[in-house]
């Protein structure tokens, strides 16, 4: 399955996903499942066997979300539809049996700015065939197997004004609301635990310095390796911001020295659960 989203978070950069994937020849798999995602981590899951809309959000259920049987009828709606989509796609493609995917990925962004961005994306067996283009109100055809789609969906202009909208104005408030809700289940603000590990290379020349940070919440930190005093702008490697499980993050900072190297190095963090910068 190609769509296996790995965030990179940015400070103050939220995001929303709608993972739908339908799939035939694997009677071992659903034939249709729906993961929704936010900021990484995965909040809400539906597939055809089950026939259930479940929330991995604390308090986020049929009793406390008015939103909630708008999802359940997406959903329900998608698993009617995606089989046939996937069987007009493997037909185009002269794909008759065998193990085969459709995806299609929707969502949104929202930075510490307001800036927003929108997708609506369709892809076949890990290729990109079909997306959505807001500004234009079309879709384009990344894939021959999709150009009769493409013109079918274009010609529907009351359905592109329904997608974009969904994109800039449904996405977005549902975007702000899990967000607004995940601040306030997480009881404010958590600060990282950090520590510190050094690992030398086969050949015992270079010592490799891990500064890492996890367990914390929001998001927005700022950790740097320190040499002498100084801060070292460069020469260091980052994993990014990612998520936890339990919905806090983590990030690690990489360094690569000398074996023999006498300076003094230390780790500095910034967060704002903490009163001061901590250097460790």
């Amino acid at each position: 399955i190609k769509w296996t989203i790995l965030i990179f978070l940015l400070p103050g950069k939220h995001s929303l996903h709608y993972i739908c994937t339908g799939i035939a020849g694997d009677p071992t798999f659903p034939e249709f499942i729906l993961v929704v995602v936010l900021d990484g981590t995965q909040i809400g899951y539906y597939d055809s066997n089950t026939k259930t809309t479940v929330s991995k959000l604390d308090g986020l259920n049929k009793q406390t979300d008015l939103d909630w049987d708008v999802y359940i009828s997406y959903a329900t709606q998608q698993q009617a539809t995606f089989p046939l989509k996937l069987n007009k796609i493997m037909k185009r493609a002269n794909h008759t049996a065998g193990f085969h995917i459709y995806q299609r990925l929707v969502g949104c962004e929202l930075d510490a700015n307001g800036n927003m961005r929108g997708f609506n994306q369709h892809g076949y067996d890990g290729e990109d065939i079909l997306s959505f283009d807001k500004d234009n109100l079309q879709w384009t055809a990344a894939s021959q197997v999709a150009v009769i789609t493409k013109d079918t969906w274009n010609m529907n202009h009351e359905d592109c004004r329904d997608t974009k909208y969904f994109l800039e104005e449904t996405c977005i408030r549902w975007l702000k609301k899990y967000v607004k809700h995940q601040e306030k289940i997480s009881k404010g603000k958590i600060p990282p635990q950090v520590s510190i590990h050094a690992r030398k290379s086969e050949n015992s020349e270079t010592l490799t310095l891990t500064c890492i940070a996890t367990g914390f919440y929001p998001c927005d930190i700022e950790v740097n390796w320190i040499k002498n005093g100084e801060t070292i702008l460069y020469d260091t490697l980052s994993s990014g911001v990612l998520p936890n499980e339990d919905r806090t993050f983590q990030i690690q900072k990489f360094i690569e020295i000398h074996a023999s190297d006498t300076n003094t190095y230390s780790c500095q963090v910034e967060h704002s659960s903490l009163n001061t910068t901590l250097t460790y």
